[in-house]
C-alpha cells in the first residue's frame, strides 16, 4: 500500500515537473507567435500599444517631463508678423470682410449685452476676444460643410451670411424667428447656411457632430462623384469636462469621421476656472490621446486661424 502511494506521489511529481518544463518551453514560443509580437520584434504592435518599444526600466511617465504643445501664431500682440514663412493667400477684399464681420459682432455684443441687463431680452452671451476663432474658421470652411455651434459663435453665423434681421428676430423671438420663439435667445440655427440650431445642454453637440460627420463619409462612399464635406463643431473647455466629449472623440477617431473639433479655451467654464476642471496640457493633448491629428492655434490671431497646416493627412 505504501509502495503504491509512494509511486503515485512520484508520478504526480513527475507530471508537475513535466508541466513546468512544458510551460517554460512554451512561453517564448507563444510570445513570439502572438498577434502583438512578431518573431525577434523589439516593440509591441497592437491597437492598445502601437509600436511600443520594449524596455527594461519600469517607471511611471511623468506629464511634467513632456513639453506643452506649441501654439501657432502669425502676428504677435504688437501686430508684428513673427512667421517669416507666412504669405497671405486671400484677397484684400476678403481681409476687409473678415475685419467687418469681427467688428460687427463686437458692436452687436455690446448693444445686446446692455439690452439683456435692461431686461429687454432674457439671455445673452458675448464672444468678446473670440471673434477671430469663429470668423476665421468659417472663412476656410465651404458653405456646404455642416456646423454645430455652442454659445459664442455669432461670428460664424455672420461670416456665412446670417443677417442683422435674423439675429434680432431670434433674440427677440418675433414672428420672423424660424424657431417661432421656442428657443432661448442666442440659440441660432439656419438650414440655409448649414448650421444646426444651438441647444442649451452642454456638449450634446459633440456626439451629434461625430454622427453627422460619419453620415457625410457614408454619403461620399455611396456617391464618390459628390463633393467631399466635413463637419465642424465648436465647444469650450468646460464642455470638454462632460462625458459627451470623450464619447464624441472616440467615435470620430474609430470611425475616421471627417469632423473638426474646435475648442475655444478662454480659461473658464461659465464661472469655473480651468485649473479646477482638469490637469495636464489642456484639451489639445487629449486629441493626440484619441489618435486625432491636433494643432493648437492663437485664437486672437485671425491670420493663424485661416492658415493651412504645413502638412496633414488626406
Amino acid at each position: 500500500m505504501k509502495a503504491r502511494m509512494l509511486q503515485r506521489v512520484q508520478l504526480r511529481g513527475a507530471t508537475a515537473a513535466l508541466a513546468r518544463s512544458r510551460v517554460a518551453a512554451l512561453v517564448p514560443v507563444r510570445a513570439a507567435s502572438s498577434v502583438s509580437q512578431r518573431p525577434n520584434s523589439e516593440f509591441v504592435q497592437f491597437p492598445g500599444a502601437l509600436k511600443s518599444a520594449f524596455t527594461h526600466s519600469l517607471n511611471f511617465e511623468n506629464p511634467e517631463s513632456y513639453k506643452a504643445l506649441p501654439t501657432y501664431r502669425v502676428v504677435d500682440q504688437h501686430g508684428v508678423v513673427v512667421d517669416s514663412t507666412f504669405e497671405p493667400d486671400i484677397s484684400e477684399e476678403q481681409v476687409v470682410k473678415l475685419y467687418k464681420d469681427m467688428l460687427f459682432i463686437s458692436i452687436m455684443d455690446l448693444i445686446m449685452f446692455d439690452a439683456q441687463r435692461q431686461g429687454r431680452l432674457s439671455f445673452y452671451m458675448v464672444s468678446a476676444g473670440e471673434e477671430a476663432v469663429s470668423v476665421g474658421t468659417s472663412s476656410v470652411l465651404d458653405p456646404e460643410d455642416v456646423v454645430f455651434c455652442q454659445y459664442r459663435e455669432q461670428g460664424l453665423f455672420k461670416e456665412r451670411g446670417f443677417t442683422t434681421k435674423e439675429f434680432m428676430s431670434q433674440l427677440f423671438a418675433n414672428k420672423n424667428d424660424p424657431g417661432k420663439g421656442r428657443n432661448m435667445p442666442i440659440h441660432y440655427g439656419s438650414k440655409r447656411i448649414n448650421v444646426h440650431t444651438i441647444s442649451s445642454p452642454l456638449a450634446t453637440q459633440l456626439p451629434q457632430a461625430s454622427g453627422a460627420g460619419y453620415a457625410l463619409k457614408l454619403q461620399k462612399l455611396q456617391n464618390p462623384e459628390s463633393k467631399a464635406r466635413v463637419c465642424a463643431v465648436f465647444f469650450g473647455e468646460g464642455a470638454a469636462s462632460e462625458g459627451d466629449f470623450h464619447a464624441a472623440m472616440n467615435i470620430a477617431a474609430t470611425r475616421s469621421s471627417p469632423v473638426i473639433f474646435i475648442c475655444r479655451n478662454n480659461g473658464y467654464a461659465i464661472s469655473t476656472p480651468t485649473l479646477e476642471q482638469y490637469r495636464g496640457d489642456g484639451i489639445a493633448s487629449r486629441g493626440i490621446g484619441y489618435g486625432i491629428d491636433t494643432i493648437r492655434v492663437d485664437g486672437n490671431d485671425i491670420w493663424a486661424m485661416v492658415a493651412s497646416p504645413s502638412s496633414s493627412r488626406p
